[in-house]
């Protein structure tokens, strides 16, 4: 045996080490990681997999050795037959010849005295499992595997024109190769043509995955040797089994890769796309419908490729694939199956198709933010007319009334689900602008909420340039950056703030301004406070931009009294507590009895009683 053919062989003696030792021994009694004991006791073990895999030593007898050491023993067989024995189950031939360092004992029959006591085994290197030869570490077991992969393929043989697999698919060997065993041996390539793993099939058909081996993004070109894919000249197919490509090879000529499963069918076609990036694919899918299940999954898979690199796709009308197709109705049925594929057209929209034109659209806009700005006025007038007459004596109206006021008059409501390029924003601060000139809020604020900050100052622009005074309102955590500090924020004692949070007192009576014994007590850093210096300038604007997290908070004082409320865009995320960036309020959340949701608070920590009251509320939903 050549030293290549050696490592091959060792090589295939380690992959199959566990498969070999069930094979020669039977269950096993004790599975201690890689290390696998059988006997009564335990007596015998075998280390399966791992560097020392194949190496084996009965502690009852005080001997030990390799794989091929064990089948002559168990077997009654000498080192020649050994080879044989196991060369037939790990697909590489056994009659090469033998390892120089066993050729001496080929012939020797297999005695208990014919092994020599070691004691246990303690190696501090990789031994060969054949023989006890030291070798080195493999890299990665990928790149193991795939080095198995190459020399398994070398050493295979043409499959034969009457394999029974091939036969029973109706198909040719196509380069295909076979081992020892006669199992058909499939390479697995990537786009520059190296082997990473192989596919054995069995004469019954029973496929097997090389260990270890890569298969993810990996193919076999059919009817090729592995080599780099090159340019194509015609469509090429992808499909998954190697049987189904090797049919279509045969019913069309075009070049065909098998990508193993359905699982591989997306990795292989971005593959393609990348290195082939104006090839036409075309992507063969099997249909995998079958009475007692609602998915199919080899379609969906087809599907998902052919949209991602924008690739045609072909389905048999019946269940199978393109090889039951090929058997059934002969290569003329697979060739109109190919000829009628067809890239997927986009999807239907799930949103009602539009009924008005972008200039009705724009026109219908503007009437209802007028219909609403008109509205304002006159709620405000009813509000005061109700104030006027709850305080005249002679209505007699309840002093413990509080609802006398809200009773008078609803106010108006506008929301607007409208879609980008209509001009809503622009037509509300028009609107806006309009409302203030004529009087309409009596004095009264607009209030103006915007997602982020740094929307709300362009929003501050925008109202100046059209005459207005208006200001950003920022909450005492917001950041108040200066040349000096960059990430100094509006409160300069941002701790306070949050212990009064926690704690839920309001933050201005107990940490900005505390009255005891009649003396008044400032913070130490009121007078340079961010917080506290806008508090003049909202007394003098007219429109307040805020963030949407303000909504949720109490109303400063320094606002004043607020007539308009104008909220752009989605706001209602921003008063979840205890999430950061984007929430989802889910039906799964929503479901009584469920205590797994927990609230928290400003600092952070669980607030027990703000989860206990959400756990309250979600048992009466």
């Amino acid at each position: 045996m050549s030293g290549r053919d050696w490592q091959t062989f060792d090589a295939e003696l380690r992959a199959r080490a566990q498969e070999l030792a069930v094979e020669l021994l039977g269950k096993p009694s004790v599975r201690a990681g890689q290390e696998w004991r059988w006997g009564t006791k335990g007596s015998l073990a075998v280390v399966i997999a791992g560097p020392k895999a194949g190496m084996w030593f009965d502690h009852e007898a005080g001997i030990g050795g390799g794989l091929i050491d064990l089948v002559c023993r168990l077997r009654g067989l000498n080192r020649h037959e050994a080879l044989h024995w196991i060369g037939d189950r790990i697909g590489v031939a056994g009659d090469f010849g033998m390892h120089p360092r066993i050729a001496k004992r080929a012939t020797r029959p297999a005695a208990d005295g014919a092994f020599r006591p070691r004691g246990a085994p303690v190696a501090a290197e990789p031994v060969c499992a054949a023989s006890g030869v030291p070798e080195p570490d493999a890299a990665t077991p990928a790149a193991k595997a795939a080095a198995r992969a190459a020399r398994v393929w070398a050493a295979a043989h043409p499959a034969p024109e009457g394999h029974p697999y091939l036969a029973a698919k109706q198909v040719r060997p196509l380069a295909l190769r076979a081992d020892a065993r006669g199992h058909v041996v499939v390479p697995l390539q990537d786009a520059d043509g190296h082997v990473h793993s192989l596919e054995t099939i069995a004469p019954g058909g029973a496929k097997r995955f090389l260990a270890g081996g890569a298969k993810r993004g990996h193919f076999c070109v059919i009817g090729a040797d592995p080599a780099a894919i090159a340019d194509p000249t015609a469509p090429i197919l992808i499909c998954e089994g190697w049987a189904t490509g090797a049919s279509l090879h045969m019913a069309t000529g075009h070049t065909v890769i098998a990508a193993m499963d359905a699982g591989n069918l997306l990795p292989v076609t971005e593959a393609l796309r990348s290195r082939l990036p104006n090839a036409d694919l075309l992507l063969v899918a099997d249909n995998d419908t079958k009475p007692d299940r609602d998915t199919n999954p080899g379609v969906e898979a087809a599907r998902k490729a052919a949209l991602v690199v924008d690739a045609r796709i072909a389905v048999p009308e019946a269940p199978g694939d393109a090889n039951d197709l090929f058997c059934a109705a002969g290569p003329e049925a697979v060739v109109a199956l190919v000829a009628v594929a067809a890239k997927i057209p986009p999807p239907p929209p799930t949103y009602p198709a539009p009924f008005l034109t972008p200039d009705q659209a724009r026109a219908t806009l503007a009437d209802a933010i007028s219909r609403f700005m008109a509205a304002v006025p006159a709620y405000w007038t009813a509000v005061e007319v109700a104030r006027e007459a709850a305080q005249d004596a002679a209505e007699h109206c309840d002093p413990l009334d509080f609802n006398t006021v809200a009773r008078a008059a609803l106010p108006p409501l506008l929301g607007l689900p409208v879609e980008v390029g209509l001009g809503k924003t622009s037509r509300a601060r028009a609107a806006i602008v309009g409302l203030l000139a004529a009087g309409g809020l009596a004095g009264r604020k607009v209030v103006y909420a915007v997602p982020r900050h740094d929307l709300g100052a362009e929003r501050v622009t925008v109202f100046a340039g059209l005459g207005l005074r208006a200001m950003l309102w920022k909450g005492r955590t917001a950041p108040d950056p200066t040349s000096e500090n960059p990430e100094q924020l509006m409160c300069l004692d941002s701790e306070a703030t949050f212990d009064a949070l926690e704690v839920e007192h309001p933050v201005e009576q107990s940490c900005c301004k505390v009255k005891r014994g009649g003396e008044l007590h400032l913070c130490a850093h009121f007078h340079a406070c961010g917080y506290q210096r806008q508090k003049a300038i909202a007394q003098a604007a007219q429109v307040v931009v805020c963030a949407h997290d303000s909504l949720f908070h109490m109303k400063p004082e320094a606002i004043g009294t607020v007539g308009l409320l104008v909220i752009d865009e989605a706001f209602w995320q921003s008063g979840l507590r205890g999430l950061d960036g984007k929430a989802t309020l889910t039906q799964d959340g929503l479901e009584s009895g469920r205590s797994s949701l927990v609230c928290y608070g400003a600092k952070g920590k669980i607030d027990m009683g703000a989860t206990a009251d959400l756990v309250a509320a979600r048992t009466r939903l």
